[in-house]
């Protein structure tokens, strides 16, 4: 594992991952139950002493866990189990779980005979269905994703029918534009829930308490590759909005790496993590900002 600290224009810190220990379990299972867990079935444990669990929950802070792709969706999963066993439904007040990907997995979790999934709709978003060849043939209509993609645009499949990106960046970077405005909306209202500013009065949160905000995915297929970067922007320029708030805000990457596959022998696992941990180094390095992550290119995504 290497850590990277950027300029905090897109991600405080870069974690990537060679293996799946604790983070494709999440720690949402023991070591018992990780096996379990890798193929979606994994079995949370009993929940603390509610006292106890009251008083961790009380100290734990704000977050938000945003994963893509399939590797996204079992952290979610399991990540969710565990919340459930140890906090009950009482994590949701502090924790909120969102889950994009192309195609929606069968992974489930089991909480003391209850069966864990995300919630499609508000935990769960599939954005696979994408008109490639209506976008092709109308990229003058679509300025924000044309200058995204290039003349990636042109080497993309004409039909993408939600059933993963097989492996495609690009592919992954054309859901996400083509679906900008669910996301936009949906990362508004999680990032400023947390924040505290849909309350007022004795409920209001001090403004000195930040969000902790986790990208999560694997860096070596098509989904989450092609998604963790433009996520993680999307997310600080959200955060950025909050004011002072936005000083006590944390924006961590997690990604994991083709080690954590063994036996799986898809060529493009190398190729795909090394050209994403290259494009946030380069990012870091030349402390480039997205044109459209600016305030005026939002309005004008989401109408598109």
């Amino acid at each position: 594992m290497t850590i990277q600290s950027t300029n905090g224009q897109g991600m405080d810190r870069a974690l990537w991952q060679d293996t799946m220990t604790g983070i494709g379990t999440m720690t949402a299972v023991d070591e018992q139950t990780a096996g379990e867990a890798q193929d979606g079935r994994a079995t949370a444990h009993a929940p603390a002493r509610p006292g106890r669990a009251a008083a961790q929950l009380q100290q734990i802070r704000r977050s938000l866990f945003i994963t893509a792709g399939g590797t996204g969706q079992l952290v979610g999963v399991n990540l969710k189990a565990k919340l459930i066993a140890a906090y009950g439904d009482g994590y949701r007040d502090k924790i909120v779980l969102l889950s994009f990907d192309s195609t929606e997995e069968p992974f489930a979790a089991t909480v003391n005979d209850q069966v864990v999934r995300l919630e499609p709709g508000t935990e769960f978003f599939n954005i696979g269905q994408v008109p490639i060849s209506r976008i092709k043939q109308n990229l003058d209509r679509q300025r924000a994703l044309r200058d995204r993609l290039g003349a990636h645009i042109d080497r993309l499949p004409s039909v993408m029918r939600g059933n993963g990106m097989k492996m495609i960046r690009p592919a992954a970077l054309a859901a996400y534009y083509w679906h900008f405005g669910l996301i936009h909306q949906t990362l508004s209202k999680a990032i400023w829930r947390l924040a505290g500013r849909d309350k007022v009065g004795p409920e209001e949160i001090d403004q000195e308490q930040g969000i902790n905000i986790y990208i999560i995915g694997s860096l070596v297929g098509g989904t989450g590759s092609g998604l963790f970067l433009d996520l993680a922007y999307h997310a600080r320029s959200l955060v950025a909005k909050l004011g002072t708030q936005n000083e006590y805000c944390t924006v961590t990457g997690v990604g994991v790496l083709a080690q954590a596959f063994p036996g799986i022998g898809e060529r493009n696992l190398y190729a795909n993590g090394g050209a994403a941990t290259a494009n946030g180094s380069i990012i870091h390095d030349k402390g480039i900002e997205f044109e459209i992550f600016r305030e005026d290119n939002f309005v004008k995504q989401a109408q598109q």
